[in-house]
């Protein structure tokens, strides 16, 4: 099952990663940039990314320039909103967003 842009190719095991990374929390192999809240929010980065540089992607993602897009790009990552399964719905529906450069990830649930 791929539901991904050219620009992000990525295997079915990612698929599996993130659904459960975004029910429960990030997914095997992230840290929490940002714990999660009262809604669940949280903020997570594989190791090889800065919480100062994962903030700044998330600002971006919630910007007004991403926000009604399914799609972004900030920082060299490939962003896309996902909720329920689902990667066509926007940022401002989704709240939620998987953002991959090469190996490295960032995941947010804005609650």
């Amino acid at each position: 099952m791929r539901h991904f842009f050219t620009a992000c190719v990525v295997t079915s095991g990612f698929l599996a990663v993130t659904v459960a990374g975004n029910a429960q929390g990030p997914g095997p192999g992230l840290r929490y940039c940002k714990r999660p809240g009262g809604p669940g929010n949280y903020l997570a980065a594989s190791p090889n990314v800065s919480c100062a540089l994962a903030r700044k992607v998330e600002a971006k993602v919630i910007s007004p320039s991403c926000y009604s897009r399914t799609r972004c790009v900030a920082y060299g990552f490939v962003c896309l909103a996902y909720w329920d399964g689902r990667y066509d719905r926007p940022f401002s529906y989704a709240h939620h967003a998987i953002c991959r450069a090469g190996a490295r990830r960032i995941e947010m649930d804005e609650g």
